[in-house]
C-alpha cells in the first residue's frame, strides 16, 4: 500500500518536472522569435520559468552574450529527478 503511495507520489511529481522542463526548453526556442517571445503567450512563459533562471543567472552570468541558465536550469531538474525516484523508489 504505501508503496504504490510513493509510485503515484514519485510519477505526478516526475511529470510535473518533466513539464517544467518542456516549458524551458518552449520558452528559449520562443527567445528566437522576437514577436512569439513578447506575446502573451511568451509572457506566460517566462512569468513560470524565469524565477529559476534567474537564481542561476546570479552564480552563472551569460558568456559571450549567451545565457545558459536554461542549460543548466534542465539539468538541475533532471538531477533532482533522478535524486527523488532514488529517495522514493530506491531505483
Amino acid at each position: 500500500m504505501i508503496n504504490q503511495i510513493l509510485q503515484v507520489i514519485y510519477l505526478v511529481g516526475d511529470r510535473l518536472i518533466y513539464i517544467y522542463m518542456l516549458l524551458i526548453v518552449v520558452t528559449a526556442f520562443l527567445s528566437w522569435i522576437p514577436p512569439l517571445y513578447n506575446s502573451r503567450f511568451g509572457e506566460i512563459l517566462r512569468h513560470i520559468t524565469e524565477p529559476f533562471e534567474n537564481i542561476v543567472s546570479r552564480f552563472i552570468p551569460p558568456v559571450f552574450g549567451i545565457d545558459f541558465s536554461p542549460v543548466i536550469v534542465l539539468l538541475l531538474c533532471e538531477l533532482f529527478r533522478v535524486i527523488f525516484r532514488f529517495i522514493l523508489l530506491g531505483i
